[in-house]
């Protein structure tokens, strides 16, 4: 964490807050080194079955972006890009 706070939900268990942080280390991770996209593909799959919603979500990247100056839909937007081109699992995302 750079001094900025990620956006929790006071609703979810410790659990589910633990997987959403980890998806947003995983998308700082890919802005400041790059990141595997089978890692960030895995994070992001564990995070969307607790933010199912698309206006949970979009909220949860303005207040990331607020926060932080990163953007959760550039990397998914990436990632999504990769993977209908088939890309390598080992490919990596960097923004």
């Amino acid at each position: 964490m750079e001094g900025y706070s990620y956006p929790i939900n006071s609703d979810w268990t410790t659990e589910e807050i633990v997987t959403v942080v980890n998806f947003l280390a995983k998308v700082e991770q890919a802005y400041q080194q790059g990141i595997r996209l089978k890692e960030i593909h895995s994070a992001y799959n564990a995070y969307k079955q607790i933010v199912n919603s698309i206006s949970e979500e979009k909220q949860i990247d303005r207040h990331f972006q607020r926060e932080s100056g990163y953007s959760t839909y550039q990397v998914v937007k990436k990632l999504k890009d990769l993977l209908a081109q088939k890309a390598d699992q080992q490919s990596i995302i960097k923004l």
